[in-house]
């Protein structure tokens, strides 16, 4: 995760914005393809996930709490701090 978080971090910096088409690839020190957009895709819908099942909690006043995916508050303030578009259509600058 990480290491991608990185590679988001490099196209942000490029290009202003975290509106990585899905489609785009770019490859690291070892010529391995790193799909960046497809991960970026990725966090989007597992922030739905975690807000969906904080949500469905929420509304139980459930003591166990659900498995939230792979998304957690730590992720979350990562990507937010470098401007991340959970829409994927607004430019967060």
């Amino acid at each position: 995760w990480d290491n991608h978080f990185r590679y988001l971090q490099t196209y942000y910096q490029q290009y202003g914005h975290s509106l990585v088409p899905q489609q785009h690839e770019v490859y690291d020190d070892n010529d391995k393809k790193i799909k960046l957009g497809k991960w970026v895709a990725n966090q989007r819908a597992a922030y739905q996930q975690f807000h969906k099942a904080k949500k469905e909690d929420d509304q139980k006043q459930n003591t166990k709490k659900k498995h939230t995916g792979k998304m957690s508050w730590k992720r979350i303030i990562q990507l937010e701090s470098i401007g991340f578009s959970w829409d994927g259509k607004t430019k967060i600058i």
